[in-house]
């Protein structure tokens, strides 16, 4: 019976609050409608900025990684990250993905400096081009002064194989693929107007509890006050 009791007696409280709720519909219209002009403004104001992602995948090794790391592909990858990160625009954080042995590049910027990055990109090949030519170049006047001096060897002619096929790729200026950049709007507006809506309507129920529990209090205190008399 006192389980039942108390049951009711929750009922009577929670709709005794909703119709407590329904008559400050005007208070949480209110804070509802700031809260969306809040998120609105802050939309508004982040319009400009943007991310821009693209990844870079390398399609052969210059003789230097296999000289460094022989066989490890982590390292080779991580020397390529470096010669990356030197040579890309430093707006980019540069993250290695494993499983597809590739670099994502993003960037967080204004759309202005995405066109610029993206124009960047442009040198970018040829840097890393560059780069490898110098090393095949190198390595095959080392390599011509080995031969010249008859100490040919085995990991010699592994050079010289390598040093071939990475120049094979360098004619056709395709040692790396380079993705197409994408460019997003950092902040997705309905999701912040919605999360700006939803926020403020917490908030103000929030209020109206803390009120009608005030409320509640008040008339505990009037009550006691009568009996008392």
């Amino acid at each position: 019976m006192l389980g039942e009791k108390m049951s009711s007696n929750e009922e009577i409280d929670l709709l005794d609050f909703i119709k407590y709720a329904f008559n400050k519909y005007l208070l949480i219209s209110f804070i509802v409608f700031f809260c969306i002009v809040i998120g609105g403004v802050f939309c508004y104001i982040n319009n400009d900025k943007v991310t821009l992602t693209l990844d870079i995948t390398p399609k052969v090794y210059s003789p230097f990684f296999y000289t460094s790391c022989n066989d490890d592909v982590e390292c080779r990858n991580e020397i390529f990250k470096t010669l990356l990160v030197s040579r890309v625009d430093s707006r980019f954080s540069v993250n290695e993905n494993k499983k597809s042995n590739t670099l994502n590049l993003k960037a967080l910027v204004s759309r202005n400096e995405a066109n610029e990055i993206e124009n960047s990109l442009l040198s970018l090949n040829a840097a890393l081009n560059a780069w490898y030519a110098d090393d095949v170049d190198n390595v095959l006047q080392e390599l011509n002064v080995r031969h010249a001096d008859n100490k040919s060897t085995e990991t010699l002619s592994r050079a010289y194989l390598i040093t071939v096929a990475t120049k094979r790729y360098l004619d056709k200026g395709d040692i790396v693929i380079i993705s197409e950049p994408v460019v997003v709007a950092r902040y997705n507006t309905t999701m912040v107007l919605l999360l700006s809506a939803l926020v403020g309507l917490i908030f103000s129920l929030l209020l109206v509890m803390l009120s009608y529990h005030n409320r509640q209090e008040e008339n505990k205190c009037i009550n006691c006050q009568f009996n008392i008399k």
